[in-house]
């Protein structure tokens, strides 16, 4: 009964910020948040409550994303220092589990490649901002590439398609 008042709560303050965002967002963020309301709704039809908070919850992390990208905006500074904090935490969390793989209970082989994914679509979005300095675009690609190699060590072939798609933003 604990688990699900703590529950209860957590998703009111959850809807508390999501109605903030609808007085902010644009069309996409509130057809987002409408899917989240029936993802919500649903919830109380389902004979797994937990997972499909867990969905809902998942889903929100958009939002979070969103406040970040606000906040940095187009500052060049900031887009460099997220790529590159996020590619070392990136590659070294990837180094460190393959290192201890066979220490650490099971992990699906088609999730933990996200933790050096993250990174990459950091580094991409970074390096349209960092546009007018070749050395730190240099930099993030160095990095990207870095995991990229970690994401092929992983032999996740749907997290591979979407380094190719990165790698093929790079290019350009």
């Amino acid at each position: 009964m604990a688990f699900q008042c703590r529950q209860l709560l957590v998703a009111a303050c959850h809807f508390g910020v999501l109605v903030f965002l609808l007085r902010v967002g644009r069309l996409q963020s509130r057809l987002l948040l409408a899917f989240i309301l029936l993802l919500g709704l649903e919830i109380l039809l389902s004979s797994d409550p937990r997972n499909g908070a867990q969905q809902v919850f998942a889903i929100m992390t958009v939002f979070g994303l969103l406040v970040y990208c606000r906040r940095a905006g187009l500052d060049p500074d900031t887009w460099y220092w997220l790529g590159i904090i996020t590619s070392v935490l990136g590659a070294s969390g990837a180094v460190a589990f393959l290192v201890q793989r066979d220490a650490l209970p099971y992990v699906n082989d088609n999730v933990w490649p996200f933790l050096m994914l993250t990174p990459i679509l950091i580094t991409c979005l970074g390096s349209i901002v960092t546009v007018g300095a070749p050395h730190r675009r240099f930099v993030l690609a160095l990095w990207a590439a870095t995991n990229s190699m970690l994401v092929f060590l992983s032999g996740c072939r749907g997290c591979l398609s979407i380094v190719v798609v990165c790698l093929v933003f790079y290019s350009r």
